[in-house]
């Protein structure tokens, strides 16, 4: 005799009929009682029709099953609650011997993933097969997604085979197909979904359970879907588990005890601005002679130093990392392969490389150089395996920092408010475009600025950057995520492919802020802001909290137009411009950099969060 399946029905409870054989069936219901505590009640009956149809296709195999044990938790058909989801499940793994628990529903906003992840892995360890649905309009649902569960969702293109897969987000793709079910009221519908693909599934794995002994050890997951492929005659997908790239970058940085950094330029500026949220040391800054950077004090508050030659670097020092920021240009204006200079020196020496340029990656294998060496970017291998086009929906707010133009402050405005959120006791996320942001413990990048090192499409980007924000909301447990963009949120002109920001929309898509910072340029025509505000706002129906105006001015330094210089605008200037932005848009304007400028922005952010 084989293994009979002892099934649990977290559902809306059962209608019994003639036919449903009562000497397998029992259950009981989840209530609230008076003070919102958790009651265990005799009465299950279904008011819906959900759960007994749930039940109805189960009994089709009914030589397998032994027993059938319903927890009714909803009174209706909506999507149920959390709360008693994880209640119900705490109360099976107490009070119910059962080798199946069977969910045919989800929750797509999840708020206590924590605590449910950690039931689902007790009932898991304990030798529990747990099915659950994906939710119907495309979305990821739990616990459907979690690692122990058998997640079932529909096909969303129409395909018309079943698909499985080993190490995925979505575990079985089921074709659309309808059922004759019980129902309530009427007494039999015909009805679609994955809540009743689920039991259709469960039924493959019920004859599976039966075909091995009750005295082996219960199947794993990875066992089962294998073995459901082979009876239903298909083939599998198995993908291979890979650490993501922003976990990379991370336990990379972590190691960074004391590192010296590598030409001194726009992206290496805020490592000395904002050189107090680094976890590292930095033993040096340096520069070639040829920028007349090399002496140059830097830093901010109690921090300063200098920039010192990068040709009279003591390699031998006791720094274990090197930072080398973008040096392409450097490379061409100065006649010098840097990128071979220090991956060579960083051999010799046996340094650590954190890199910007994903060029440094091609030089190492061609040179087949053996370096501990990381650079940021987004590979084949950081893109979510199998999900049909399903996305996060997370609770996390996320403020946007955006901006019309490059070299504008954007990432001083990101790393100012995660700075100032922090100090507030706000557990902040933080993922940004910029190549640095791992050094200063940020969540992820997606580096799709200068020298970009992206290999994903469109809709594999937005996938990267909807786990991303996932990850850095930490399963809903974050109070907040800031992401940052690059520059052209909207072009300037349309005569040439540079004034389009193609990954800037597949930015927006994956990271989708509830609250928008806007860095600008004095030089930016009003009309030009405004239509970039309307862009951002008519993109999800999020609004634009604030404006920054980056205090640099760039001006021809001949009447015939040859040559640039910068200067900082003058306070009238900006009086001038912060009238004629805010007359025309109502929203409050602020220099980057002046006094108290971050605190009036957060609290902008807070007031469009806290509508």
């Amino acid at each position: 005799m084989g293994r009979k399946s002892k099934i649990v029905v977290i559902d809306s409870g059962i209608k019994r009929y003639p036919e449903f054989p009562s000497d397998k069936i029992d259950g009981c219901s989840i209530v609230r009682g008076p003070e919102g505590e958790f009651k265990i009640s005799e009465e299950y009956e279904d008011p819906v029709g959900h759960g007994t149809a749930v039940v109805g296709l189960l009994l089709k195999k009914v030589q397998y099953i032994e027993s059938i044990f319903c927890v009714k938790i909803f009174e209706d058909a909506g999507e149920i609650e959390m709360d008693m989801l994880i209640e119900a499940l705490r109360y099976v793994y107490r009070s119910v011997a059962c080798n199946m628990i069977v969910i045919a529903s989800g929750i797509t906003f999840c708020e206590r993933c924590g605590e449910l992840s950690e039931i689902i892995d007790r009932l898991y360890h304990k030798g529990v097969c747990i099915l659950s649905a994906f939710d119907n309009e495309g979305s990821i649902s739990f616990p459907a997604v979690l690692d122990p569960v058998i997640g079932v969702a529909i096909a969303q293109g129409g395909e018309d085979k079943v698909k499985i897969a080993v190490n995925s987000k979505v575990d079985v793709i089921v074709p659309e197909h309808y059922y004759r079910v019980r129902w309530v009221s009427p007494p039999k519908i015909v009805i679609g979904g994955s809540s009743f693909a689920v039991p259709s599934i469960a039924a493959h794995l019920i004859e599976i359970l039966y075909e091995s002994a009750p005295t082996d050890p219960m199947p794993d997951k990875r066992y089962l879907l294998i073995r459901l492929a082979e009876k239903l005659g298909i083939k599998y997908d198995s993908y291979e588990t890979a650490i993501p790239t922003w976990e990379k970058g991370s336990a990379f940085v972590k190691k960074i005890k004391k590192a010296v950094v590598f030409p001194w330029n726009k992206e290496i500026h805020s490592l000395a601005m904002f050189h107090e949220l680094l976890s590292f040391h930095i033993a040096g800054f340096f520069d070639v002679k040829y920028d007349l950077n090399i002496g140059k004090p830097i830093g901010s508050g109690t921090y300063r130093t200098t920039i010192y030659n990068i040709d009279r670097l003591n390699w031998s020092a006791d720094f274990d990392t090197v930072i080398l920021g973008h040096c392409q240009e450097l490379a061409v204006y100065c006649k010098r392969d840097f990128i071979q200079e220090i991956v060579d020196k960083c051999v010799k020496y046996h340094k650590r490389l954190y890199a910007f340029d994903p060029q440094v990656y091609e030089y190492i294998t061609l040179s087949q150089i053996q370096i501990d060496c990381f650079v940021p970017g987004i590979d084949k291998i950081d893109i979510p395996k199998m999900l049909g086009g399903r996305l996060y929906n997370r609770l996390t707010p996320v403020v946007g920092v955006m901006g019309t133009s490059s070299r504008q402050g954007k990432f001083t405005v990101q790393m100012g408010l995660r700075e100032k959120f922090i100090k507030e006791g706000y557990d902040v996320g933080q993922i940004t475009s910029e190549p640095s942001g791992y050094l200063f413990g940020c969540d992820a990048v997606f580096p799709f600025g200068y020298n970009a090192n992206v290999s994903a499409s469109a809709e594999d980007s937005v996938a990267v950057l909807n786990q991303m924000v996932w990850d850095a909301c930490a399963c809903n447990t974050k109070d907040v995520v800031i992401v940052g963009g690059q520059s052209g949120s909207v072009p300037y002109s349309h005569g040439n492919l540079s004034q389009y920001n193609f990954y800037g929309y597949d930015f927006l898509c994956g990271t989708n802020p509830d609250v928008f910072v806007l860095c600008v340029n004095p030089h930016d025509s009003v009309d030009y802001i405004i239509r970039t505000i309307k862009y951002l706002e008519s993109f999800y129906g999020m609004p634009v909290a604030s404006i920054v105006v980056f205090p640099l001015k760039y001006e021809a330094k001949t009447q015939i137009g040859y040559g640039y210089s910068q200067r900082k605008i003058s306070s009238d200037e900006f009086a001038e411009i912060k009238q004629n932005i805010w007359s025309r848009t109502d929203i409050p304007v602020y220099l980057l950099g002046e006094a108290d400028s971050i605190d009036h922005i957060y609290q902008d952010i807070l007031c469009v969060l806290g509508e």
